[in-house]
């Protein structure tokens, strides 16, 4: 009896311990297992207020319309669905990251969201030009992968096409650029990649592929972070590169892919995976710009690689006139995307045309 009584009262002691954890998960929103963290919005949002911004308490839920709420320890986060706009309030002020960049107002709690479209920005513009060229086996900058070029049908390219490549990329004076098939452009003394980045003047990162194609980033910024994703993603490559834009901290994301050129379910796959890596940037200042061997985005409503993307919410903002190179860009920045040319650029340096994009950037006013 004595064993049964203690037995009773472990289970009484358990089920109140269970009942205890279980409003504890209902009342902070949490899945079984999970701590409350920043994702998506609010982590940009928090990226950018920093401690202004407190740590959550809860875990984000959502109400019907899809809007998202978060309480932290020093204030309310929200995300407006409708205007995909995340926005703290505290104490009476609130922040937003709006197509204008960082916004801030005072006001009583409660007020409507909508207020933010009337927001003055505490932001300044920054144009950002931006470049992306396959430049075909490396451009010739080493003996083997010219070779190769040469046997390419319809094409001929003998000798070194790199000097011509730079000169183009001069002449559209790119704050960034991503380069398709650097392949070779991690030999040489000092690296041929270095040797790139030093002519322009930019800071670089080259992501070997499994092909031996290669990916390489160059840029005027400061590279805060990089990642190889070509293993994970895609035959050809992939990369991912996180940029500061100014001495405020500004950062831009960048992708720079190469895919499959030789089947659209192959492709469709790569872009499914692709998506997922991009989706926790789908909210902030983000670039995807390569050779995706889409031909199709010309008729969208039969083109099912471009509606992978467009669906996971990227948007197509430039595409050269053969269709296969483009750039894509988070919402935030597809408004203000406009096209660079390059006037005289032909077939001599590449079996690709390059192509270029100016986006206006919001930054912190001085």
């Amino acid at each position: 009896m004595k064993r049964l009584a203690g037995i009773l009262l472990l289970f009484i002691l358990l089920l109140g311990l269970y009942q205890v954890v279980g409003a504890a998960q209902i009342d902070n929103h949490c899945p079984p297992g999970q701590s409350p963290g920043f994702i998506l919005g609010f982590a940009f949002l928090k990226s950018q207020l920093g401690d202004l911004m407190g740590e959550p308490v809860e875990c984000e839920y959502y109400d019907e319309a899809g809007n998202a709420y978060q309480q932290t320890t020093t204030g309310q986060a929200f995300y407006e669905r409708q205007t995909n706009t995340p926005i703290f309030s505290s104490s009476g002020r609130r922040w937003a990251w709006t197509s204008q960049g960082l916004e801030q107002w005072t006001g009583q709690p409660g007020l409507p969201a909508v207020e933010v479209r009337a927001a003055a920005p505490a932001t300044t513009p920054q144009s950002i030009r931006v470049m992306s060229y396959n430049v075909l086996y490396g451009a010739g900058a080493t003996p083997y992968w010219e070779e190769i070029a040469a046997t390419q049908p319809g094409f001929k390219y003998p000798g070194n096409r790199l000097p011509a490549v730079l000169e183009v990329i001069k002449g559209a004076e790119p704050d960034i650029v991503g380069i398709q098939e650097a392949a070779g452009w991690n030999s040489g003394s000092p690296l041929i990649i270095e040797q790139v980045a030093a002519e322009l003047g930019m800071n670089q990162f080259l992501a070997l592929s499994p092909s031996g194609l290669n990916l390489a980033l160059l840029t005027k910024f400061e590279i805060v972070e990089t990642e190889n994703l070509s293993y994970d993603v895609g035959n050809i490559g992939v990369l991912r590169a996180t940029l500061a834009i100014d001495s405020s901290g500004q950062q831009v994301h960048v992708f720079v892919v190469h895919l499959d050129p030789f089947s659209a379910v192959t492709r469709a796959e790569q872009i499914g995976r692709l998506t997922q890596a991009m989706e926790p940037y789908r909210q902030a200042p983000t670039i995807l710009m390569g050779d995706t061997n889409i031909e199709c985005v010309d008729r969208p409503e039969q083109c099912q690689e471009y509606q992978v993307l467009s669906q996971a919410g990227w948007q197509l903002v430039v595409k050269e006139r053969y269709l296969i190179n483009q750039i894509w860009s988070s919402p935030l920045l597809a408004g203000s995307a406009g096209q660079i040319n390059f006037p005289g650029v032909d077939f001599s340096m590449s079996d690709h045309l390059p192509v270029g994009a100016v986006f206006e950037i919001s930054r912190a006013s001085p």
